[in-house]
């Protein structure tokens, strides 16, 4: 409630800010129960749009994951990343993704229940480097003058 609060002291300030659902852990925070109480919330308090990002694991994190969550629930959540690829974060931080094909389910199950609840939840970049379309850059021809292609004319006519 308190970063609710501070929310609204800068809005009625008038400066931007944006609200983002980070880290959130695969089956913990995103469970129904926990997530539609705040996503009405947000919505009373005029909050229409959202960012979420699951928890990247930092390498070597699995000790603190279990010391904060338990044994038994610690080692189900690091579970799920055995098969995530690796990233580097902003920081400089290498760490562990959940495997796409988790995320996406989990980001279109988000979105679901946002929408239902009137708020778009738009997906984290930094958590999700994968997810950015990559374009290929492509050759950009120079533009060919009429004098190129008059001469270019004359050539295919037969005439220099």
């Amino acid at each position: 409630m308190t970063r609710l609060r501070q929310f609204d002291r800068l809005k009625d300030a008038g400066i931007p800010a944006l609200i983002s659902l980070d880290p959130l852990v695969l089956g913990v925070h995103d469970r129904q129960e926990r997530l539609l109480p705040l996503l009405r919330l947000l919505f009373n308090r005029g909050i229409h749009q959202v960012t979420a990002g699951y928890l990247a694991l930092p390498e070597g994190a699995h000790g603190r994951v279990n010391s904060l969550m338990g044994a038994e629930q610690g080692a189900r959540v690091t579970a799920e990343y055995q098969y995530g690829p690796l990233t580097t974060l902003p920081s400089g931080v290498v760490a562990k993704l959940l495997p796409r094909i988790t995320r996406q389910r989990a980001y279109a199950r988000l979105a679901g229940l946002g929408s239902g609840e009137g708020v778009s939840i738009h997906v984290c970049r930094w958590s999700n480097p994968d997810f950015v379309e990559r374009v290929s850059p492509t050759t950009i021809e120079r533009p060919r003058s009429l004098r190129d292609r008059w001469q270019e004319a004359l050539e295919a006519a037969g005439r220099n």
